[in-house]
């Protein structure tokens, strides 16, 4: 059994920014995730939405860059983790990992994000971050005047579709 004194479930930009708080606090910090380090992030063409950066920057450079500021402060990464239980109701918490492993840690913080809901259609992951996306707030400004189409017919699909109006020449939803 391994003992940290923070479990991050989560290597998204939210777990990563917590991971460097607590590293820097001189909390012993472990990153767990199915996948990699980075989340949505990683796999976004660029990124023009993110403080501190005047110009865009690809999402996997700023995901790999996240990962080694919490490094820096000395991180520890399990990745490509299946979790398959967790015991929150004790004073040490309890992360288990398939059948192998058992981390425990005083605090345990779930910062596992949301995924789209895909379409599974042709083409759709050869043009993911280069023109198709999945979030409007983040990509609204990629699609400047030009003539998109949202597909979707519920309320989420309009509110991204009100919020692109400001920048697309021209909007057609389907659904």
């Amino acid at each position: 059994m391994k003992r940290y004194d923070v479990i991050i479930i989560g290597a998204g930009p939210a777990g990563l920014a917590a991971a460097i708080y607590t590293s820097r606090a001189a909390l012993a910090t472990l990153v767990m995730d199915e996948s990699s380090a980075g989340g949505q992030v990683k796999t976004t063409h660029q990124v023009a939405n993110y403080p501190g950066f005047v110009e865009p920057i690809a999402g996997h450079e700023l995901a790999g860059n996240m990962r080694k500021q919490a490094e820096k402060y000395n991180t520890k990464f399990k990745l490509a983790a299946d979790i398959t239980a967790l015991h929150l109701s004790d004073q040490e918490k309890c992360v288990e990992i398939g059948n192998e492993d058992k981390y425990t840690a005083k605090f345990v913080i779930i910062a596992t994000g949301s995924s789209p809901r895909l379409l599974n259609i042709p083409g759709e992951k050869d043009y993911k971050g280069s023109g198709v996306s999945y979030c409007a707030t983040c990509d609204g400004e990629f699609y400047k005047d030009k003539d998109i189409f949202v597909i979707g017919g519920g309320n989420s699909a309009m509110e991204e579709s009100l919020l692109l109006l400001q920048f697309v020449k021209s909007i057609t939803v389907i659904h």
